[in-house]
């Protein structure tokens, strides 16, 4: 009898020995890292009515991300309501950039919106914009002008989260030449991260410069929504973000 335990005792440390950490299941995974986000202009000193280039350059701390879901620049002059959304580009080595000319001088809030690695980073940087030196009282003037009266489109879009999986009803409000743009056509078109699949949604006018959709989610996550506009010869388009929980 003990001659067997002695032979069972063999066998489970043999079988035991076999074992060896390599073979054992990997269930720890690293976390992902968090993304860095360095943001500057160029030139660093920005006049009215010359180009500027708005860039970030994106790290994991140690390595620059090329592929990021999306880049963005959300715009606003302080002291004004209205804000402007501009899509960032990739130009390699972790810099995304996009080019912006501004029409009057003061100073402004860039916001940069950063989605990668399913984390996103946003952050406000005040620029201040200068006229050159030896720009006329009446050229500035000129310049304010422009600003306050320039005919473009001013969205406002809402909401900015959604519940995977429940209808939820977005809109849009619309403002042109300081009246609420009526009798447009608005489409929504929205997508996920970097999905090549776009989907387009006709909106419904509600009357006073307002227009709805309603839509659902089968996946959480940053969606991208680009909300264009056409009446007679008016075609304009912005793009905003939205979280799917």
């Amino acid at each position: 009898m003990k001659k067997l335990a002695w032979i069972v005792i063999s066998l489970m440390f043999i079988f035991s020995g076999c074992t060896s950490p390599q073979d054992a299941p990997k269930n720890e995974k690293e976390p992902p890292k968090q993304i860095e986000v360095v943001f500057q202009t160029n030139p660093k000193v920005i006049y009215v009515n010359e180009p500027t280039t708005l860039q970030v350059v994106v790290t994991d701390g140690e390595k620059p991300i090329e592929h990021a879901s999306d880049v963005q620049f959300e715009i606003r002059r302080k002291g004004e309501e209205h804000d402007e959304m501009i899509t960032a580009r990739h130009k390699g080595n972790g810099l995304y950039v996009a080019e912006k000319t501004f029409a009057a001088d003061g100073v402004y809030v860039v916001t940069y919106h950063v989605t990668a690695n399913n984390s996103h980073r946003m952050e406000k940087n005040e620029v201040r914009v200068e006229q050159k030196q030896g720009a006329t009282t009446q050229a500035r003037k000129q310049s304010n002008h422009s600003h306050t009266h320039e005919h473009r489109v001013y969205m406002t879009f809402s909401p900015k989260e959604a519940k995977q999986n429940e209808r939820t009803t977005f809109q849009v409000q619309m403002v042109y030449d300081e009246k609420p743009l009526t009798e447009g056509q608005v489409t929504m078109e929205y997508w996920k991260g970097e999905d090549k699949k776009h989907t387009y949604v006709t909106m419904n006018e509600q009357g006073n410069g307002t227009y709805v959709a309603e839509v659902s989610f089968a996946s959480s996550g940053i969606y991208q929504f680009r909300v264009h506009v056409i009446k007679e010869d008016l075609h304009d388009h912005q793009v905003f973000s939205v979280e799917i929980k």
